[in-house]
């Protein structure tokens, strides 16, 4: 799958398709990219994608951050991401794939799309 294989940076899913592949380690935890920003244009009133491990043996995954939403933010004014979805599914995440070859352009992209948050 391109999610574990390096040829994703950026990731823009709905809630209900985050909520499978979270288990699945394909994204990369934000709190870290988070606290680093946190000062900048944009960064604050941020909806969150946050999970908790359920403390299962068999749940890898760690507690955290790992998509924020973007269905209301000016950068994709106009490019209809969510009427492609039912309503239900409508709201669009952007995650970073935890295989990137180029975090740091990954990591800059988010930056730019975040910094035209609305609200």
């Amino acid at each position: 799958s391109e999610f574990t294989t390096g040829t994703l940076d950026v990731i823009i899913i709905d809630k209900e398709n985050l909520d499978v592949y979270i288990n699945q380690l394909v994204f990369l935890k934000l709190d870290d990219f988070l606290n680093e920003h946190k000062n900048e244009a944009g960064f604050e009133n941020l909806n969150l994608y946050t999970y908790e491990n359920s403390g299962d043996k068999n749940d890898h995954t760690e507690s955290g951050i790992y998509a924020i939403e973007i269905s209301n933010m000016a950068f994709f004014e106009g490019m209809n991401l969510e009427k492609r979805y039912p309503e239900e599914r409508q709201t669009m995440y952007l995650a970073l794939a935890r295989t990137s070859k180029r975090p740091e352009l990954a990591e800059a992209f988010a930056v730019e799309v975040i910094s035209s948050n609305k609200e």
